[in-house]
């Protein structure tokens, strides 16, 4: 690889752009409160790093979060070892999670929240059809349907609700509903097997667990209830299994027999015994600490039993709003699409689209499966303003001699992200000259341990081939050698050297903190004296 793989500005925006992006007008603002001019990312980057405490105020009211902040931005102990290894943010905060995504279902209600698609949606190549329409109040209402079924249940604040879904809408009302009522939410996909679900469920401990009857994939119908049905009796913590009918090839009783019967313990329900009530109940949001734990998201499990990573309301709410609107620009009404499955944290990351208003387009399926091109056949339908992907698929779509350009106008296609390997100059340069040419392309970086990006994109600053664009704001990521050196030009540690609000406040089964600290803090130590340390799996 030579520098003239990188030495080669592909994009630039206009000053209309610049000027009209939620970037800018913070800088605005930052600029107004600050009594300083903020004129481009970089300060405007050395600046929230080196006042991040002011840097999450700022961002809390520029969007807007519903809540109570509080008056203490950050608090940690002292005389700790490792310093801000303890931080807690907000700590005077009240808050729900579900309230501030659904918190645009009033001015919109008619609008679509989610638009669902798989691939018999591709079955006419001439007509492209999606499976599902929620709008905001759709939406709004399933939600407020499905919490008051699990209160019902005797679902708490605090309790854990597990899924092992396809990535649907049914998926996302029942996280919906589940942190609505302050419960905390874990996801598998349902390809598992077995054996994985165990290692995963049986470290978290749901009460619930939502599953459907299968998923759909390469042309194939696949039954995913019978590894569930066999992993159950290893979970004494399940109380009840609830299943959405979606291949609905069979009654699910009947599926049940044919696998393995439920323990004794265990109740089954269907989606249609939730929804079968005279009328829609009023959601109630129940609210949480800032700290409290939001989603449970699991690593790869390369190296023993996954870890369990638990990560915070707030944290993950203030986060993804930095990412979304600062980094990606998203707006009310656009519509945003990622490819990925509810085992990836990039579920996750998509379904906060609904933070900033965003149209969700979900997907289930193979991606290049019947038709190769077919992603972008749905962009173009649908109108997406940011597309989603990994680095292997736009490899494989280069090798396949796809042009998306010369098939669909992709008139409203403003960004489009790669994640989970890097993004070589080779791909860079064919997105540039295959798939559009007046698109922001980001090769973004960062991992499950902070279900977020270390580096991501930026509206208002060019993108040069073979490289990511910036390093996210708030977040003083440098490269460490072996011997805690930092080090340019090199291969090395990632290392973020502050303390992020975005941080796994704990593992699952850790009482003591020890897998904890091993993961983040062990290694490296005279480094980690001054800087917390995370090990970015982009595999994850």
């Amino acid at each position: 690889m030579t520098n003239d793989d990188y030495n080669q500005c592909l994009w630039e925006p206009n000053r209309k752009r610049i000027q009209t992006s939620s970037l800018y007008q913070f800088m605005v603002q930052i600029s107004e409160q600050q009594s300083r001019l903020f004129h481009d990312y970089p300060q405007l980057r050395r600046w929230s790093v080196k006042h991040s405490d002011e840097f999450w105020h700022q961002l809390w009211q520029f969007c807007n979060v519903i809540g109570e902040q509080g008056n203490t931005i950050s608090y940690c102990p002292p005389n700790r070892p490792i310093p801000n290894k303890d931080r807690r943010w907000f700590p005077e905060a009240q808050l729900n999670f579900a309230e501030n995504l659904l918190a645009h279902s009033a001015a919109s209600e008619k609008q679509d929240a989610l638009v669902f698609y798989n691939e018999l949606s591709f079955s006419d190549t001439n007509h492209l059809q999606a499976q599902q329409r929620l709008s905001w109040q759709q939406l709004y209402e399933q939600v407020a349907i499905v919490a008051h079924y699990l209160q019902q249940q005797g679902v708490q604040k605090g309790d854990v609700i597990a899924a092992s879904m396809p990535n649907i809408p049914q998926t996302v009302i029942a996280m919906l509903a589940a942190t609505s009522l302050g419960a905390i939410w874990t996801s598998a996909s349902p390809d598992f097997g077995t054996e994985s679900v165990i290692e995963r469920f049986s470290q978290t401990q749901p009460k619930i667990i939502f599953t459907t009857d299968g998923y759909i994939y390469n042309g194939k119908h696949i039954s995913s209830i019978t590894a569930l049905a066999q992993a159950l009796p290893a979970l004494p913590s399940v109380e009840k299994l609830i299943v959405f009918p979606y291949l609905n090839t069979q009654p699910i009783s009947q599926l049940l027999l044919n696998s393995t019967p439920l323990p004794a313990a265990i109740s089954l329900s269907t989606w249609a015994e939730m929804e079968d009530i005279v009328e829609t109940p009023h959601l109630r949001f129940t609210p949480t600490a800032f700290n409290h734990p939001l989603y449970i998201l699991y690593s790869s499990g390369t190296t023993g039993k996954p870890k369990c990573i638990i990560h915070s309301v707030g944290g993950t709410l203030l986060n993804h709003l930095k990412e979304h609107q600062l980094h990606c620009n998203i707006k009310p009404k656009d519509r945003i699409f990622y490819f990925t499955t509810c085992g990836w944290m990039m579920w996750n990351w998509l379904v906060s689209g609904l933070l900033s208003g965003a149209t969700l387009i979900l997907y289930d399926g193979s991606p290049l499966h019947p038709q190769p091109n077919q992603l972008w056949q749905l962009a173009d339908k649908e109108h997406l303003r940011l597309f989603g992907t990994s680095a292997k698929y736009i490899e494989t779509i280069e090798k396949q001699k796809l042009s998306p350009r010369q098939e669909y106008k992709l008139t409203q296609l403003d960004v489009i992200f790669s994640t989970g390997s890097v993004l070589a100059p080779e791909q860079f340069r064919y997105v540039y000259q295959n798939i559009k040419q007046d698109v922001q392309l980001s090769s973004i970086s960062g991992g499950t341990d902070i279900c977020g990006c270390f580096a991501i994109g930026n509206p208002i600053s060019a993108v040069w081939r073979g490289e990511c664009q910036v390093k996210a704001l708030a977040m003083d990521v440098q490269v460490y050698s072996a011997e805690g050196e930092p080090i340019t030009d090199q291969c090395g540690e990632l290392v973020c050297c502050n303390d992020s609000l975005n941080q796994p406040i704990v593992f699952s089964q850790d009482p003591n903190g020890e897998k904890y600290f091993n993961a983040y803090w062990n290694t490296l130590t005279r480094l980690l004296i001054v800087s917390i340390r995370y090990f970015s799996s982009l595999a994850d």
